[in-house]
């Protein structure tokens, strides 16, 4: 089963609010569109040559761009631009991280990175409080290929190399 198929199965409303954590270039959010008809998302992405290809890719009143990154805190940090040549992409985008790189240049050693540049962090909190979304407890499901915590309002999950945030309206 794919994975926006087992979303939702879990999620099985057609109107959730999804927090997506780095966009890249739009193409979940547009597969998140397509899967929940009446979804509202609000999607974090720092890198401006993404947020350039998402602006050129979704038309969407249901679709919020916040050009931040999610951060442990509110203001300023480093993010390492990803770079190279990969998947016929010859400036690579698709993996710019908070974390200085480590294991990433050992698996991909065609992607680099520079020193980092400043971008605005905002905490999960300080935004779902702005946007006064409630968050509740997570209870940790088992048996995807993928990380997932779910509760009545918000489903988090992670890939190797992304992170996703969804939740139901409340």
């Amino acid at each position: 089963m794919k994975v926006i198929e087992r979303l939702k199965s879990i999620i099985d409303k057609p109107d959730p609010l999804i927090i997506e954590i780095g966009c890249w270039n739009g193409s979940d959010t547009e597969l998140f569109l397509n899967a929940f008809p009446e979804c509202k998302i609000f999607g974090f992405e720092p890198d401006p040559r993404n947020t350039e290809k998402i602006k050129n890719r979704i038309n969407s009143s249901r679709f919020e761009l916040i050009e931040e990154a999610v951060s442990d805190k509110d203001g300023l940090i480093t993010f390492y631009e990803s770079h190279g040549a990969a998947n016929g992409d010859r400036d690579w985008s698709a993996s710019g991280s908070l974390n200085k790189p480590k294991k990433h240049l050992e698996i991909n050693p065609h992607i680099t990175f520079g020193n980092g540049v400043k971008v605005f962090g905002r905490k999960l909190d300080s935004f779902t409080k702005r946007k006064q979304i409630k968050l509740r407890m997570f209870k940790k499901l088992e048996n995807l290929n993928f990380e997932i915590i779910w509760n009545l309002e918000f489903v988090i999950w992670n890939f190797p190399t992304e992170r996703r945030a969804c939740g139901t309206k409340s």
